[in-house]
């Protein structure tokens, strides 16, 4: 399967949620997720992947407070 890159932005500044929809059929490889740079560090306190199929979803908790 081809690689495919999902543009999004991020907005600096306070706690919050972002959704992103993956165009993508079949089962997952990898998932990469590259932050913006910036002067102060990124918190993630869990990613979600939801199928639009209405599968069960996969969590990853960080432990991120």
């Amino acid at each position: 399967a081809d690689a495919k890159s999902i543009a999004y932005s991020l907005p600096a500044g306070t706690m919050q949620t972002l959704s992103v929809e993956i165009p993508a059929s079949g089962p997952w490889g990898i998932l990469r997720v590259y932050w913006p740079a910036a002067q102060e560090s990124v918190d993630v306190d869990w990613i979600e992947l939801q199928s639009l199929s209405g599968g069960q979803p996969r969590r990853w908790d960080f432990g991120a407070k």
